[in-house]
């Protein structure tokens, strides 16, 4: 049983978002990648269309989704599932707080 661990993740930054990279076929999956992305509350988001599904799941905060020109706004736990070449950009919240 394959397990990672967070200090085992690649960190890398992009597009001013940070990620960190703990499934990908190079680390053994067959297609899946996993990784955590931290999106900075100032950043606005950067259209993408991936090659394969991607699937986000918030963990904190608020974020803005827009797919293919319409936009929703995602909360804790929510769930998006971008489809191949789906155009995507991701923008926090500005109207959420932080928590505390």
């Amino acid at each position: 049983m394959p397990v990672f661990h967070h200090a085992d993740a690649v960190p890398y930054e992009t597009h001013g978002s940070r990620f960190r990279s703990y499934v990908a076929p190079s680390r053994g999956s067959q297609q899946l990648c996993a990784w955590q992305l931290t999106v900075p509350p100032d950043l606005l988001g950067v259209a993408h269309r991936p090659s394969r599904e991607e699937v986000l799941l918030v963990l904190t905060g608020e974020l803005l989704v827009t797919l293919d020109g319409t936009t929703s706004t995602l909360h804790r736990g929510d769930v998006v599932l971008v489809t191949p070449t789906a155009s995507s950009a991701l923008t926090p919240d500005p109207t959420a707080r932080p928590p505390g």
